[in-house]
Order: structure tokens, then C-alpha cells, then sequence
């Protein structure tokens, strides 16, 4: 595939904060359009003491529609790399300025292993950071129904926090809330695990048995390979 020709630049029709490109493909009849804009991180956080997920709350002119008229969406905070900052830095400086929140890179964790990924391919260039933290209540500044807004943008930004316990049932506006919500249910279900162990290792300890004897309440469940078969009920040569 080294020699498979190559799309080409045709014309930029708009460069603004967006770019608008047309290229055209060997063998199609029509130019492919498709918009050039930065990259982007975002994050949602969780509040572990009181078991909820802090979002936000604001109005997108893109989202107006007659159902939604003023294009209210709930969405992950996030920002642009139109500054230059790592994902993590960008992510802090977006934490204070639309929620609120006084982060440390310390409290970030990458999703996807630190990689960003693509968001609508099919018409936009733009890669996104997912980012996931745990915060406690001294963390936050102000109130949640403070209106936030990076300088001279007029936002119109406020706290939207969703209840753990309502995760499984809520309705996502935003494709990366769906993966966060599901990234943090994971989480949470990996805590349950842990602390259902700790509650048998306990109890074991307690009861003078072994964990694994309580895993395997019957030796025949066991598999072991050096059990005498008379045990077994075997008749041995």
C-alpha cells in the first residue's frame, strides 16, 4: 500500500477558529469537507465522600433545536489546547475556571492510557483527552450555583452533580459522559469486590479458615490432584 495515492488539498473555504477544508480523494466524484480545529481535553470528577460526579450545565447555540430551544446540554467540563499545556495542565486551569474545583495533576488519571482519541472523524480533525479525578469537598470553591465563564466568553456555566447511585439509569447528552459513567460504575464495582474480600478474608480469620477453604466449602470442588481417591469414593487398584 506505499504507493496508494494520496488525497488532495483542494481549497480552504472559511479559516477562522475553525478551519473548513475540501479534499479530494483518487477515484471520488465528490471533495471530502471536513473541519480543522484543535484538540481538547476533559474530565469529570468525583466527589468520594459524598458519591457523586460533578458535570456541567450550559447552552450550546449547536444544540438548539424546538425540543431544546436554548441547546442546554449536560456535559463534561473541558477546554482547548489553544494554549500551550499539557493534558493535565489544561485540565486544571479548565477545573478552576468552569467548575470550581482546585485540582493537582497528582489527582488526575488518564483514561485510554494517556492517548486521545477521535471524536466525530467523519467531519472533524479534533482528538479528545479523557480525564477522571477524586475529589473531596474542601476542593471546591464558591457554589454550585455560581455562573462560570472563561474571561469576556459569557459561558454561562453551573455545577450539575448526578448521585452515583443514579448512574446506571441517566441519560447521557454527551457521548464522553456515557464513557465516563461507565468507567466510573467499573470503578466502583472493583471497590465493592475489594471490600466483599476483606469481609471474607475477616471472617476467615476469624472462624480460623483459610480464604481458600472458603471459596471451596467442599474438597471434591477443589480439583486437587493429590487427593487420595478413597476420598473420592474411588476404588483404587
Amino acid at each position: 500500500m506505499a504507493n496508494k495515492p494520496l488525497p488532495v488539498l483542494v481549497d480552504i473555504p472559511h479559516k477562522g477558529f475553525v478551519i473548513l477544508e475540501r479534499w479530494l480523494k483518487p477515484g471520488n466524484r465528490f471533495l471530502n469537507e471536513f473541519i480543522r480545529t484543535t484538540d481538547s481535553v476533559a474530565g469529570v470528577l468525583h466527589d468520594v465522600v459524598n458519591e457523586r460526579i460533578l458535570l456541567i450545565r450550559q447552552d450550546h447555540v449547536a444544540a438548539m433545536s424546538d425540543e431544546n430551544p436554548h441547546g442546554t446540554l449536560v456535559t463534561p467540563f473541558a477546554g482547548r489546547f489553544d494554549v500551550k499545556l499539557s493534558p493535565k495542565q489544561l485540565l486544571i486551569k479548565e477545573a478552576m475556571e468552569e467548575v470550581g474545583v482546585d485540582l493537582t495533576e497528582d489527582d488526575i488519571e488518564m483514561l485510554n492510557f494517556g492517548q486521545s482519541m477521535v471524536l466525530s472523524i467523519g467531519v472533524l480533525t479534533e482528538r479528545a483527552y479523557l480525564c477522571y479525578a477524586e475529589v473531596r469537598p474542601e476542593q471546591l470553591t464558591g457554589k454550585d450555583d455560581d455562573v462560570r465563564s472563561a474571561e469576556g466568553e459569557n459561558e454561562g456555566i453551573t455545577r450539575h452533580w448526578v448521585s452515583t447511585k443514579d448512574l446506571e439509569t441517566f441519560v447521557c447528552d454527551d457521548l464522553r459522559v456515557l464513557a465516563f459513567i461507565q468507567y466510573i460504575r467499573l470503578k466502583l464495582l472493583e471497590r465493592k469486590i475489594v471490600r466483599l474480600n476483606e469481609v471474607i478474608d475477616h471472617s476467615c480469620d476469624c472462624e480460623g479458615v483459610s480464604s481458600d477453604d472458603a471459596a471451596y466449602p467442599f474438597e471434591d470442588e477443589r480439583g486437587d490432584d493429590d487427593m487420595d481417591g478413597e476420598e473420592h469414593g474411588v476404588e483404587m487398584d
